[in-house]
């Protein structure tokens, strides 16, 4: 299963073979061992004082990492004809650990850690490609008032992360164009993504984007964007299963669609900006449950949409920016990135990009084995680690079984070593449960390496 490594970093160029060679032992380690630390993960005091020493040495940096896995991303996106780039801003936490240099708050002075924005890849039916940008940054521990933040220009603001963001997503819409590939990209953001500049600046550019609404901006109809429109501009209806979150059960979801095409533009002091055409999507949930809050959402695109078939395209691919939390619940709950002992930010910049890669290959696995689940089990599997799957499924099974043909069967045989128990009716298995599964194979694997 290493030989992803070897293929993640071929192009990595740090400026020594050493350190590529030695990034490359690292990245292999962390994929083994995500919920270890450094001390458990790599064996013996040479170990771990050649990884310390790379986490210190200024000429490795985090962009290292992420342009090469991000250059290995646009590759597999060519496999796709449409390309999700899902955006969003999370942050890494260390509220005990005042003393590492280089953090600050998030929104108290007391409050100490960095913000990640990134930008993941996901193709239209939900597997996960990669990172395509990654973005950190500290907040000054001088927290400005909103009426100075009011005044500045974006380009001072902490926003110009997500024009910053776009940007790397447009220019990887036109490399692709460059190489003759026929995918699109369109870039996809929750309601932090709902200002005036960024609009602007997607309206102009080559890749195509998708962007929930927040204000109550006043559009040319007189219609706020947040009142329910008209029932003359009713599009359609589109219904979906919407899975049990945190104090919310399941439940189908059906939704009114109303679209319209309108002009958008901010006041900025005492002048209009330049308006920016773009379709509005309202989505306004039908038949609530009692007790339970609507679920409405208003959608920004530069698509166009005259279609109730057109409309649900948006929606589904709305629906899967859900994709980036979980990216975000792999690298803070399974890889453990708040509870890393170094002390200074940069090391644990280094270290998040690596084990951002990391949560990728998990939920590269998870959805890969979802979606195209007739794919040959060697696709992500080595010869050895099939016949151990191909035991553990004998052993539970009292009978001698094949090994696995699909990556469909091998994920599942999988899956049973972290507890999936795989009935009938039972969902595929998650993120959570793989990690645990891929733990125990790798276990078995390094026993069957040390038995003569």
């Amino acid at each position: 299963m290493d030989d992803w490594v070897s293929e993640e970093f071929k192009h990595l160029d740090i400026g020594d073979a050493r350190l590529n060679k030695r990034a490359e032992q690292v990245l292999s380690t962390l994929m083994r061992e995500p919920q270890s630390s450094l001390l458990k993960a790599f064996q013996g005091r040479a170990e771990v004082a050649g990884v310390y020493r790379m986490l210190a040495n200024e000429q490795v940096e985090d962009k290292h990492f992420v342009d090469v896995h991000s250059r290995c991303t646009l590759d597999r996106a060519q496999g796709f004809e449409r390309v999700l780039c899902l955006s969003d801003t999370t942050f890494i936490s260390y509220p005990h650990r005042s003393h590492i240099e280089g953090m600050g708050p998030f929104k108290k002075l007391s409050d100490n850690g960095f913000f990640l924005h990134v930008d993941f890849a996901v193709s239209d039916q939900g597997v996960c490609l990669g990172t395509l940008n990654w973005q950190d940054f500290v907040r000054a521990r001088a927290l400005n008032k909103r009426k100075t933040q009011a005044a500045k220009p974006v380009s001072d603001k902490e926003n110009q992360r997500w024009i910053n963001s776009y940007e790397a997503v447009d220019k990887a819409q036109k490399q692709l164009a460059a190489q003759g590939a026929k995918t699109r990209l369109c870039y996809v953001t929750d309601r932090e993504g709902d200002f005036y500049e960024l609009l602007a600046s997607a309206a102009g550019g080559s890749a195509d984007f998708l962007i929930r609404a927040r204000t109550t901006r006043l559009l040319p109809s007189g219609l706020h964007i947040g009142e329910r429109p008209d029932e003359g501009t009713l599009l359609g209806k589109v219904s979906f299963e919407m899975p049990a979150r945190r104090g919310v059960k399941p439940r189908h979801v059906t939704q009114s669609i109303y679209s319209q095409r309108v002009s958008i533009s901010a006041r900025r002091g005492r002048t209009r900006t330049e308006p920016v055409e773009m379709t509005v999507l309202w989505l306004m949930e039908d038949n609530v449950p009692k007790g339970q809050s609507p679920l409405n959402w208003i959608l920004l695109s530069n698509i166009a949409v005259t279609t109730p078939e057109q409309a649900s395209t948006l929606v589904d691919w709305y629906r899967l920016r859900w994709r980036i939390e979980m990216l975000f619940d792999v690298l803070k709950n399974t890889c453990q990135v708040e509870r890393l002992q170094l002390r200074s930010a940069k090391g644990i910049q280094k270290l998040c990009a690596l084990y951002l890669i990391v949560s990728w290959r998990i939920l590269y696995l998870m959805t890969l084995s979802r979606e195209c689940p007739e794919l040959p089990a060697s696709t992500f599997f080595a010869k050895d680690e099939l016949k151990l799957l191909s035991a553990s499924q004998a052993l539970w099974s009292r009978k001698p079984l094949p090994a696995p043909q699909t990556l469909g069967q091998a994920v599942r045989a999988l899956a049973r070593l972290g507890g999936y128990l795989d009935r009938k009716n039972d969902k595929p298995p998650g993120h959570r449960t793989l990690t645990f599964a891929l733990l125990r194979l790798f276990d078995l694997a390094l026993l069957q390496q040390l038995l003569p």
